[in-house]
């Protein structure tokens, strides 16, 4: 339900919205009569039949030629238009095969927490993910049955990551996994929990063809001596490339300035 023109004029707020958010929005009116000047604001309102708004206000005190003090307003129902941002802004930030974060929003949510983790002294875990020979799956199977692979490690890191974690694409068949507030022993646990569970899933495709898929995995933490994010990317990086060099389908873990260690 829109808020139209008839349906406001001449009625008061306790009229046309609920009284907790009319009660507020009567004394942003009486503080305007005190100070004069104008009001715009944005503001979120529940009508009286439910109905939930965004709304714009503007608002301004006048004083006609006998002294009488008033003031203008005008609402503006942005609701759609901020539905619409909001939609345009989930899909430059997601990635349309996957639905998780694309490469630049998920940088974005690292630098982030790289500040944050700096700023606290506090660590965190990059991993770095590659599927393994995914060029084969792509070259025997065909690319849309490779895209139902790398959907499917997708839908697995939503299921076993925590609420906390964040997972990205950040290329191709590489995915990236930012664990918060985590250190490497811990950071191998929730990774690890993830590779066990992909190299049990066979993948079956429409055509009942099914293959056996597995991920290398490279996990670095940020620690008080790191200098920068490049070089904790870099780490992570080194991290999988030790682990797809030395069988794939496992996970190697590194600590920054460290040699990398290699779990199976």
């Amino acid at each position: 339900m829109s808020i139209t023109r008839e349906g406001i004029i001449g009625k008061s707020v306790y009229e046309l919205w609920k009284k907790d958010e009319a009660d507020v929005f009567s004394a942003q009116d009486e503080a305007l009569f005190q100070q004069g000047g104008l009001q715009v604001y944005e503001t979120n309102v529940t009508s009286l039949d439910g109905a939930h708004h965004i709304v714009q206000f503007h608002k301004q005190v006048f004083t006609d030629s006998s002294g009488a003090a008033g003031f203008l307003g005008a609402i503006f129902d942005i609701t759609e238009k901020k539905d619409l941002e909001y939609a345009l802004a989930q899909q430059a930030a997601v990635d349309e095969l996957t639905d998780l974060s694309n490469r630049r929003d998920g940088m974005a949510k690292l630098e982030i927490l790289h500040k944050d983790s700096k700023k606290k002294n506090r660590p965190y875990c990059i991993a770095m993910i590659d599927i393994d020979h995914f060029k084969l799956i792509n070259d025997q199977y065909g690319h849309n049955n490779g895209d139902i692979a790398l959907k499917a490690f997708s839908d697995l890191t939503k299921k076993l990551l925590r609420s906390s974690d964040i997972c990205f694409r950040y290329g191709g068949d590489e995915f990236v996994i930012l664990l918060p507030e985590t250190g490497l022993d811990d950071g191998f646990t929730v990774v690890e929990r993830l590779r066990q569970a992909f190299d049990c899933n066979q993948l079956t495709f429409p055509d009942g063809r099914s293959v056996h898929s597995t991920v290398s995995i490279g996990l670095t933490q940020y620690t008080a001596d790191s200098i920068s994010l490049e070089q904790l990317l870099r780490a992570s990086d080194k991290a999988l490339y030790d682990a797809k060099n030395t069988g794939r389908n496992k996970t190697a873990c590194i600590q920054h300035n460290q040699k990398t260690k290699n779990i199976i």
